[in-house]
């Protein structure tokens, strides 16, 4: 049976209609195969309480700042920034005990989704983004993961720390 979820993030007007029962890659499966032509903030919405509803009850949530190591070999998505209007997705492979640091996690209330650097950022950056890519206005990657895979396929080895958040910052600067 399919219950109602109501988060604090989410507005009470947009709690999901019974039965709804899509994540985001299924609406964003819907739009490559022509069944929809966008995706409304309303459906996003519900998508993230749908799948935050997924989540174990006890499960532990990614923060920023935190180290993660790559258990054993895994395909990630990633997205590439640029010094303009524009972004751009594609996949790769993290190899057994590499590690990335979460710099962004989405909602910020029973995160479904992690934003992460890795540590041998530009070993890892050679491997996912062809030279061509890494032109200007090309800036940099970050690596996307699922909190479930972040429990199933990485371990933790360094918790959230104020010296953490230092070092995002001083690399977020370092980056400009």
């Amino acid at each position: 049976m399919h219950k109602t979820i109501k988060t604090g993030t989410i507005p009470d007007d947009s709690l999901m209609p019974p039965g709804w029962n899509k994540t985001h890659e299924d609406l964003m499966t819907e739009m490559k195969n022509g069944k929809r032509a966008s995706i409304g903030r309303a459906e996003m919405d519900w998508a993230t309480q749908y799948e935050q509803g997924l989540l174990p009850s006890n499960i532990r949530f990614p923060r920023v700042g935190e180290i993660y190591e790559v258990a054993h070999d895994i395909d990630v998505q990633f997205e590439m920034y640029f010094a303009a209007p524009l972004t751009n997705s594609g996949s790769g492979r993290l190899l057994t005990g590499e590690r990335v640091r979460i710099t962004l996690i989405s909602p910020q209330h029973r995160p479904i989704w992690a934003f992460a650097r890795p540590l041998q950022y530009r070993t890892i950056e050679e491997r996912f983004v062809q030279k061509e890519q890494r032109k200007p206005p090309y800036s940099h990657f970050s690596i996307i993961l699922k909190t479930m895979e972040l429990h199933s396929c990485f371990r933790l080895v360094d918790k959230w720390t104020v010296f953490n958040l230092k070092l995002i910052v001083a690399d977020a600067c370092r980056r400009r």
